[in-house]
């Protein structure tokens, strides 16, 4: 049907002698032989014509498990209304699941990072002037404070807003 797309993936990812770039002080690690595979599904819904929401997961089933930066559930889900001429109005949500990255202290070792979960929302104005597209928006991003990292030692903003523009040429 028109107003629903969904996707439905399977992935396997084999290799060995993987290079990670790892920080602090910067070098490459080898983290040796893997073989990563799962799923992924989205779904996309438009049941009118301003109105798409969507949903999305990932599952890895990793080997090893502490394989670095692949955390075995991630998720996404929003919405894009376009609720008034120009006008259109975005929020979505992020999660994460607990996942390794390389331990910058050790090589080869590991350090787990806590999963999160983030909410985001973007408000914006689109309208043409002489003949050049300008979108003004207003954004916010981890709406709900979440105190999260991506590395060990590195924490990510809390709350926090923007505003813009975007031109169209």
């Amino acid at each position: 049907a028109p107003w629903i797309k969904a996707d439905l993936t399977y992935f396997r990812d084999q290799g060995s002698d993987r290079l990670v770039l790892v920080y602090g002080p910067p070098h490459w690690e080898n983290i040796g032989d893997f073989n990563n595979q799962g799923v992924e599904a989205t779904v996309t819904l438009n049941p009118i014509d301003d109105l798409a929401l969507f949903v999305g997961g990932t599952y890895i089933d990793r080997s090893p498990d502490d394989t670095p930066y692949a955390p075995q559930w991630s998720g996404s889900a929003g919405a894009n209304w376009r609720f008034w001429p120009g006008f259109m109005l975005s929020v979505d949500a992020m999660y994460l699941d607990n996942y390794y990255v390389s331990d910058t202290r050790y090589a080869g070792s590991r350090q787990q990072v806590d999963g999160f979960l983030i909410f985001n929302a973007k408000l914006s104005y689109e309208f043409r002037f002489r003949g050049l597209g300008i979108k003004v928006f207003a954004a916010g991003e981890n709406l709900t404070n979440q105190d999260y990292e991506y590395k060990p030692g590195y924490p990510m903003p809390g709350i926090n807003g923007m505003l813009g523009f975007e031109f169209s040429f």
